[in-house]
């Protein structure tokens, strides 16, 4: 199996997993079951809001960093034609849920919340530093299992390992956490 199917697969099988969101009102307590409220909802579907339908913020965010698989590096760019690392974050982010990050990996690294790498959780944006300055220089979105998913110089946008990459393993500097998904 070649390395995009491989990609295909993972980010597949996220989707599947987060997919089905049991509804906030919805508690263990009450008298239905499991399989007779998926079968049965209390509710009719014309009474819920416009929002449930759509995909969530999670969902929305992984089908756009689909997308962007392959897309070839080009410094400053912010689309499909070409994107730098903070382009691509900038680009997904924008374009998945409307939230305007700046486009360099030195300002995203001042946003959100600082995120141990035992606690990452998918969407939290990884740090590397990557030049010969010592400053951050580098950024990608976490995926899963210490996957991540960013835009290298030499091969636009792939997943990478960050723990048996020993490239990555050796430059990272930190994750932040830009918003809850």
């Amino acid at each position: 199996m070649n390395h995009r199917n491989l990609i295909f697969y993972l980010l597949l099988l996220v989707l599947f997993f987060n997919c089905y969101q049991m509804p906030r009102n919805y508690q263990q307590s009450e008298t239905y079951s499991r399989r007779k409220y998926i079968s049965k909802p209390a509710i009719n579907s014309a009474e819920i809001p416009h929002e449930k339908h759509e995909l969530s913020d999670k969902m929305k965010l992984l089908v756009e960093i689909r997308s962007f698989i392959g897309t070839p590096y080009q410094a400053g760019g912010i689309n499909r034609e070409g994107v730098d690392c903070s382009g691509f974050v900038t680009a997904v982010y924008q374009s998945a849920i409307g939230l305007k990050l700046p486009h360099s990996s030195k300002a995203l690294y001042k946003q959100g919340n600082s995120v141990n790498r035992h606690k990452l959780e998918f969407g939290d944006l990884l740090f590397f530093r990557t030049g010969r300055t010592g400053k951050i220089s580098h950024v990608g979105i976490f995926l899963k299992d210490d996957k991540f998913v960013h835009a290298s110089s030499s091969k636009g946008v792939i997943v990478s390992d960050l723990i048996d990459n020993q490239y990555y393993k050796t430059r990272f500097v930190g994750a932040r956490r830009i918003t809850e998904l």
